[in-house]
C-alpha cells in the first residue's frame, strides 16, 4: 500500500543555487511543508564553475531522504542547456524556483516542459535591477503559473509591469519558530566578554548588506560605549573577500579592530543572535529580510536601516528595536545604542500560513 502511495505522489523539482541565503533557506522551509505521503521532493542545486565555492551550502538544510543533484554552469548556453536536461529527466508535475537569476531561465524554458506548473517566488525589488534586467523579467514571469511576492509592495511592482493580478500571491516568509528556538540553545558564542553589549549582524559579505556602514556606525556606537562588540557571522569567501579587508582597514585606520570579530558562515547563527544585546539589518536593500524576522522571533531587539517598507511594519520604535533612514550611519549608530537597551521584547510579524504555501501546489 505504501509503495503505491509512494508512485502516485506529484513530483516538485526545486532549483536552488548551492550557497545559503534567505532565498535558499525559503525555498528548503516550503519544500519541508508539504506532505511526504502526496510530494516527492527532488532538489537540484545551481552554482557557477567561474565563482567557485564559498563556506555555505544549502545542503546543510536539506533532509537527509531528500533527492539532492547539482549542476555546474559553465556559460549562459550552458545554464540552459542544463536546466532544460534536468526537467526532461525529472518530468516533474511542479518545478519551484525563488530566485531571479534562476526563475527568468527556467520560465523561458517552460514551453518545452509538458504537463509541468511553474511556481515562482521572487527574492527582490525591481527597483533594484537594471532597465534591461527588469524588461527581461517582465517577459518571462508571463509564463509563470503562479508569481510569489513576499510582500504587498513587491505584488504591486508587478502590476506596474503588466503582470496579471490574479496570478500573483502575497506570502510573508514563514517561520521555523520552534527549530530556531531549539538551534539558539546551543551554546552562548559571547560567555567569556562578560558584561559587554554584543551587537550581531548575519549574512554574506556583499555590498547590498552594508557593511561599510555598519562599522562606521558601530565607530559612533563605540564613542558612548567602549563596552562594545560588533560581530559579523557570514560567509566572505569569493568576492566577499574585498568587502571583508575593506571593513577590517577601516576598522584598524580607528582603532577598533579588537572589538570587531568576523565568525566567517556557520549553519547555525542561532546562538548569536539569540544572545546579542541588539541584531543590526545595515542593507541597503533586501526582499524580506528573514533574519531580521528570526531575531525578533528569538527575543533579540533590532537595529535596522528602513530600506524597504516592510520594515517599517516589522519593527516599531521603542516596542521590539528602533529604524534608521536608509543609509543614515549616525541614525543607525543611535539606533543600536537604543535597541540594545531594550528587555523584553515581542515580534509583531505575522507569516503567511503553512497551508498558504501547500495550497500552491494543488
Amino acid at each position: 500500500m505504501v509503495d503505491r502511495l509512494k508512485r502516485h505522489r506529484k513530483k516538485v523539482l526545486f532549483f536552488t543555487h548551492a550557497g545559503v541565503g534567505g532565498a535558499e533557506r525559503m525555498t528548503v522551509n516550503i519544500a519541508k511543508m508539504l506532505p511526504e505521503n502526496e510530494y516527492e521532493i527532488i532538489f537540484c542545486l545551481v552554482s557557477w564553475l567561474k565563482h567557485g565555492r564559498g563556506d555555505s551550502s544549502i545542503r546543510d538544510f536539506i533532509p537527509a531522504d531528500v533527492s539532492i543533484s547539482e549542476i555546474i554552469i559553465r556559460s549562459q548556453f550552458d545554464y540552459l542547456r542544463k536546466l532544460l536536461k534536468k526537467m526532461k529527466e525529472v518530468r516533474p508535475d511542479y518545478v519551484f524556483c525563488s530566485t531571479m537569476p534562476n526563475n527568468q531561465r527556467i520560465l523561458i524554458l517552460s514551453p518545452f516542459i509538458s504537463r509541468c506548473k511553474f511556481i515562482v517566488r521572487n527574492d527582490n525589488y525591481l527597483f533594484t535591477l537594471p532597465v534591461i534586467k527588469k524588461v527581461a523579467l517582465s517577459i518571462s514571469y508571463r509564463f509563470a503559473d503562479l508569481i510569489v511576492a513576499q510582500t504587498e509592495e513587491m505584488r504591486d511592482e508587478f502590476l506596474t509591469i503588466g503582470l496579471d493580478r490574479k496570478k500573483i500571491k502575497v506570502l510573508h516568509n514563514p517561520v521555523d519558530a520552534d527549530t530556531i528556538r531549539y538551534m539558539a540553545k546551543e551554546h552562548n558564542p559571547y560567555r567569556e566578554y562578560g558584561d559587554s553589549v554584543n551587537y550581531v549582524v548575519v549574512g554574506r559579505f556583499a555590498h547590498q548588506k552594508g557593511y561599510d556602514l555598519l562599522v562606521q556606525a558601530f565607530a559612533e556606537v563605540l564613542k558612548d560605549n567602549s563596552n562594545s562588540e560588533l560581530w559579523i557571522v557570514g560567509d566572505h569567501n569569493m568576492d566577499g573577500g574585498i568587502i571583508r579587508s575593506g571593513i577590517e582597514e577601516y576598522a584598524r585606520i580607528n582603532g577598533f579592530e579588537h572589538k570587531l570579530h568576523i565568525v566567517g558562515y556557520t549553519s547555525n547563527p542561532y546562538p548569536y543572535i539569540s544572545n546579542a544585546d541588539c541584531f543590526v539589518l545595515s542593507s541597503r536593500y533586501e526582499g524580506l529580510p528573514n533574519v531580521l524576522v528570526e531575531s525578533l522571533t528569538l527575543g533579540t531587539p533590532a537595529a535596522a536601516f528602513e530600506c524597504i517598507p516592510i520594515i517599517g511594519r516589522i519593527i516599531e520604535d521603542g516596542k521590539n528595536g528602533y529604524l534608521a533612514k536608509p543609509e543614515d550611519v549616525s541614525g543607525l549608530a543611535e539606533a543600536m545604542r537604543l535597541s540594545s537597551k531594550l528587555d523584553c521584547i515581542t515580534t509583531t510579524y505575522c507569516p503567511a500560513r503553512k497551508e498558504q504555501f501547500t495550497e500552491l501546489f494543488k
